[in-house]
């Protein structure tokens, strides 16, 4: 009955020609696919706990929205270049292996190629573009206060990221701008691989400096705040680091890809290049749909949204890492870190007035009896600081007050830029 059963087994000749065609790349296909699930799973599954603490926490930003669709592009890419897998191994035996000669069938499948690969191409590096403009739209805020200097920077990376954006997106149809049977005329060209190489090194380069622009952004905040936290150090530090990774990916993308093709002449791996474009699309949907990404700067951010403290302020406050006020109320270990302005004075009435009339505080946590009289150390701050400036002294000693004491506590003003209160029991 044996002789009589279907063999599940290739023919020697097929056995070893699909080898070829496997092992083709800089890579195997069997590892090709795999990554390909991997990373998208990262960034896919970081974005869905991005999502989960924004639902929890009931607000929503605008970079929300942006990594929203760069999940989207990232998850369409996935299944793109996984459909196009089989046609990127055949392209690489043909180019690097003298022993693999492709069939007629193999020449069929290869007819829409180019579209394909266009294609992935457009939504991996879309993905990836909307990352950064998450990045400039949540530094944004941040340079309200800052100089001018820096202001103009941030719309100087705007302007690069757009036109790089615009620019890496035609290299493609650039190299190759035939579809169909008429795509074959691309082989054809005796510059090709030439070509080809070029405006891959363009689009390094391109992918590079948009990098570094995003990345001194923070480094140039970081300066300017010299008081910060060290928590707030380090989830800085942790957002340069992913920051990094994505120039290390790119470097790694361009160095490690090249071989010496049939012609004797070197080219990138298109395996290669495209397994490191889809992993620097995963990367960056991670490092986008982190969490606490936004709560990086959230001491200089409006009062509204540091209200809500970060997913790892959370863990560390579970944790026991962060302490609790008196009153049982967990203590936002941000400060404003603003630079200080000795051009004019800025009073924390703000604060002030949070603290009186309970503003962004829940409802049992007073420390002034409702029969006090509210005013008087409004007045007695403003004439105390109207004394100050007109004896001529130094522009921080008019913030300089005795302690109030009320209900057994002491509330010490503090001078701009902390701009808040400090209650000491």
């Amino acid at each position: 009955m044996d002789q009589f059963m279907p063999t599940l087994v290739l023919p020697r000749a097929d056995a070893e020609r699909q080898s070829i065609i496997d092992h083709s790349g800089k890579i195997s296909k069997a590892a090709f696919k795999a990554l390909i699930w991997i990373f998208s799973s990262f960034g896919t599954a970081a974005f869905v706990g991005r999502m989960a603490f924004r639902v929890k926490t009931r607000r929503f930003f605008r970079d929300d929205f942006i990594v929203t669709l760069a999940t989207a592009f990232l998850v369409a890419e996935t299944v793109v270049l996984y459909y196009y897998t089989d046609r990127i191994f055949l392209v690489e035996a043909g180019k690097s292996n003298a022993d693999f000669l492709p069939t007629l069938d193999d020449l069929l499948s290869l007819k829409w190629a180019t579209v394909w690969l266009n294609i992935y191409n457009s939504l991996a590096w879309t993905a990836v573009f909307l990352i950064k403009a998450s990045f400039l739209v949540v530094f944004w805020p941040l340079t309200r206060a800052l100089p001018f200097k820096i202001k103009y920077y941030l719309w100087f990376g705007a302007v690069a990221t757009a036109i790089s954006y615009g620019a890496i997106i035609s290299q493609s149809f650039i190299i190759c701008p035939y579809f169909g049977v008429e795509s074959f005329k691309c082989a054809a060209i005796t510059n090709y691989p030439s070509m080809y190489f070029g405006l891959s090194l363009m689009v390094f380069l391109l992918d590079l400096a948009t990098d570094v622009i995003i990345i001194s952004i923070p480094i140039a905040l970081l300066r300017i705040a010299q008081h910060m936290r060290l928590y707030q150090k380090i989830r800085i530090a942790a957002f340069l680091c992913l920051s990094l990774a994505m120039v290390i990916i790119s470097i790694v993308r361009i160095s490690g890809g090249f071989f010496i093709n049939l012609q004797g002449k070197r080219e990138i791996s298109l395996a290669w290049a495209n397994m490191l474009l889809h992993i620097e699309a995963g990367v960056a949907v991670l490092m986008g749909s982190i969490s606490a990404f936004r709560a990086v700067f959230a001491g200089q951010g409006s009062p509204e949204e540091a209200s809500h403290p970060s997913l790892i302020y959370r863990i560390m406050k579970k944790l026991g890492l962060y302490g609790t006020s008196s009153s049982g109320v967990v203590e936002q270990a941000d400060e404003r870190n603003w630079p200080s302005s000795p051009e004019h004075t800025r009073a924390t009435l703000v604060s002030l007035r949070e603290f009186i009339r309970r503003h962004n505080r829940e409802s049992g946590h007073t420390t002034l009896e409702s029969n006090d009289d509210l005013q008087d150390p409004y007045h007695q701050f403003i004439r105390q600081q109207r004394e100050d400036q007109n004896s001529g002294q130094d522009l921080w000693q008019s913030f300089r007050m005795p302690d109030w004491r009320v209900e057994g506590e002491a509330i010490e003003l503090v001078p701009y830029p902390a701009a808040h209160i400090r209650r000491n029991a």
